[in-house]
């Protein structure tokens, strides 16, 4: 079975279509890889001209993934999320940390390593628009 991490390796970038608790303590996201268009075009930002660009949309293929149980997320505008240069992963849009801040908050502020045997495990999601943090027992599934 393939690895999280090494799901949709060559797309270009997702959007983040909807968050979903299909049953208590499950998550499922959905998401649409981006397209990017072969036409180019300049475009004006103030009294600049820059080009040639490429538009980016949200019509590609659709993906879903599914966590069957997690202990916390959260969903940030990307905007606004401030990138911790300490954080260790693998992956691009879809990644696994092996240390973060996050993880470490989320141990300190729950019970679930010591209810059930296995480590937490911090997953991202990184969209168009949104990063979404997951922090679950057990690797989600991609379809």
């Amino acid at each position: 079975m393939m690895k999280f991490v090494d799901n949709l390796q060559d797309v270009h970038s997702i959007f983040l279509i909807s968050v979903e608790e299909p049953m208590d303590n499950q998550l499922l996201l959905t998401i649409r890889e981006a397209v990017v268009s072969n036409d180019e075009e300049y475009i004006s930002i103030s009294d600049k001209t820059i080009g040639p660009v490429r538009k980016v949309n949200n019509e590609g293929p659709i993906h879903q993934i599914f966590f069957d149980n997690y202990a916390a997320y959260s969903v940030f505008n990307e905007s606004f999320l401030i990138f911790n240069n300490d954080d260790e992963y693998t992956g691009r849009l879809l990644v696994e940390f092996s240390d973060s801040a996050y993880l470490q908050n989320i141990r300190a502020s729950s019970t679930i390593e010591h209810v059930f045997e296995e480590k937490l495990r911090h997953f991202g999601v990184y969209c168009q628009n949104h990063i979404i943090h997951i922090a679950a027992l057990t690797e989600p599934t991609v379809s």
